[in-house]
């Protein structure tokens, strides 16, 4: 059994080891961001044009003059239907993204441009079922929520203070979050299973998937917060440069941009991370026999024993 504490550092050095894969992840959203906000820069070029609402939104950002100005130049612009429009498309285009990157991390040759595209065109519509799933769970969690709101309500129901809807209402964001974490965790291995065994039916891999969590939840979900803690900690220390930086120049604005560039930069990386590590410790665990032969499993045992032997003899 491998530690999950070896899963995650083999999952970050993973990511860094691919290095082309990952400034090419970068660049494709990178790109795809900029073609993004084109209609939104236009909107606001029109309205703060010869304003000083530009300065004041660098400065600090004005939720209530952002919505005032879509209303005014946006013409027929929904905030909502943007964003949206934006997630869909985002979800759409990272689930196309993910194929490849799987193809990647099990080929474990190095990054290869025409086996990455490749990847992505051959999962792309058993992954996109994977993505159906996915909403399909999150609309059950939400449904769940609603149903313990009530429950909430009905106890919270002439409380003298308001000290326990506050209690329920974290208790109840905290029990979303988790849930949405549990499902995008359970998702993740399914993508890897998928694609390790070159399974095409999606339930029968989301229950493969299910087995698998279940078998070894405690390490499963402990190596999932350790990626996701990195990740609350990269936001931390980005909200603390950023909030350092005042933004009243041309140079302030580059810094400020190139300064969130290595934010996704880092975040992309993390991504990979996520993918890599909890690949290797689906490959390398002794619980993961759905979907793998007995050969096929003493096989990655022995392989991931080797290469510990060998990197502790080149230390």
């Amino acid at each position: 059994m491998i530690p999950i504490t070896d899963a995650y550092k083999a999952g970050l050095r993973s990511a860094w080891n691919h290095r082309p894969l990952l400034f090419t992840i970068y660049l494709i959203n990178f790109v795809l961001a900029y073609f993004a906000v084109i209609p939104l820069s236009m909107m606001l070029s029109k309205g703060l044009a010869n304003t000083t609402a530009a300065a004041e939104l660098l400065r600090s950002w004005d939720y209530t003059l952002f919505v005032s100005l879509i209303r005014e130049y946006g013409k027929g612009l929904s905030l909502g239907r943007i964003l949206l429009t934006f997630s869909l498309f985002y979800l759409v285009i990272n689930t196309f993204l993910a194929g490849g990157i799987m193809q990647t991390f099990i080929r474990e040759e190095g990054f290869n441009r025409r086996e990455f595209w490749a990847g992505c065109a051959d999962f792309f519509h058993r992954y996109l079922k994977l993505m159906l799933f996915s909403l399909s769970f999150v609309f059950i969690a939400l449904i769940f929520m609603i149903f313990i709101d009530g429950i909430f309500d009905w106890l919270a129901e002439g409380a003298v203070t308001e000290r326990l809807h506050v209690v329920f209402t974290f208790i109840e964001i905290g029990v979303f979050i988790f849930l949405i974490l549990m499902i995008n965790m359970l998702f993740d291995y399914a993508k890897i299973i998928m694609a390790v065994n070159d399974f095409y039916g999606a339930w029968s891999t989301i229950k493969i998937a299910m087995m698998f969590v279940v078998m070894s939840m405690r390490k499963t979900a402990g190596l999932y917060f350790l990626f996701f803690i990195t990740g609350l900690l990269l936001l931390a220390v980005y909200w603390f440069l950023e909030s350092r930086l005042q933004v009243s120049s041309a140079f302030t604005v580059l810094v400020f941009f190139v300064l969130t560039q290595l934010y996704m930069l880092a975040k992309t990386w993390l991504r990979l991370s996520f993918f890599g590590g909890q690949y290797v410790y689906y490959r390398y665990s002794n619980t993961a026999m759905p979907g793998l032969t007995q050969e096929m499993l003493d096989q990655a045992v022995a392989d991931y024993e080797n290469r510990v032997s060998e990197n502790r003899k080149s230390g």
